[in-house]
């Protein structure tokens, strides 16, 4: 479900990159994270918490990876959970991870951020959780995530801050382009100050 627009040059070597480390993403990340003295769990449910999920709630997250947020967002009562990624192998290892967890109520699609293959106002709430950064146009990815998004509906976009973050001038993204239909509610460092989360609610 990937248009032509979204074989750019950016998105092609994310693609290709991202499905070679799939295999390793979820031990290398979480190392990572212990590294500089983050729990991965407290940090996952905190960041799913500001989404404010209520039962039954439509959820997509953009650039689902390994699927790691999943069960953090059933847990808070999602009805649906759409996870879209550009990289297949990533989509792999979130398929194995949804049928160790037997969850029917998870769908997946290969896609792209900036071109997102769904209807106006088809969630309850949208999650990108890193990654905004090195998108091609993180403008309209974020354009986008609010289009997908019911009104009054929440967008959460999340991104680490690390040294190469800074040396591009980049951790900040997530605040700097907000939806012309949506508008920001919450603009926060977080985590000991190793990450940026912007939350919007559609107008």
């Amino acid at each position: 479900m990937r248009v032509p627009e979204a074989f750019g040059l950016k998105n092609l070597l994310m693609e290709r990159l991202y499905t070679i480390y799939s295999p390793l993403y979820d031990v290398v990340e979480s190392r990572l994270m212990s590294a500089i003295g983050l729990r991965e769990h407290e940090m996952r449910r905190h960041l799913i918490s500001l989404m404010r999920i209520r039962r039954g709630d439509r959820v997509l997250e953009v650039c689902v990876g390994t699927g790691a947020n999943v069960p953090y967002m059933l847990e808070a009562g999602a009805g649906e959970v759409f996870g879209l990624d550009i990289s297949p192998g990533m989509l792999a290892q979130c398929v194995r991870r949804v049928r160790r967890m037997r969850a029917e109520n998870v769908h997946l699609v290969l896609g792209c951020d900036e071109y997102l293959p769904f209807k106006d106002e088809t969630f309850d709430r949208v999650f990108i959780g890193g990654g905004v950064t090195y998108f091609p146009s993180p403008k309209l990815a974020l354009e986008e995530a609010a289009r997908v998004t019911r009104r009054g509906g929440l967008i959460v976009v999340y991104e680490q801050v690390t040294l190469l973050e800074k040396a591009l001038r980049s951790e900040t993204i997530p605040v700097r382009f907000a939806p012309s239909t949506a508008e920001l509610i919450i603009a926060a460092r977080t985590f000991g100050e190793h990450a940026w989360v912007a939350v919007y609610v559609k107008r």
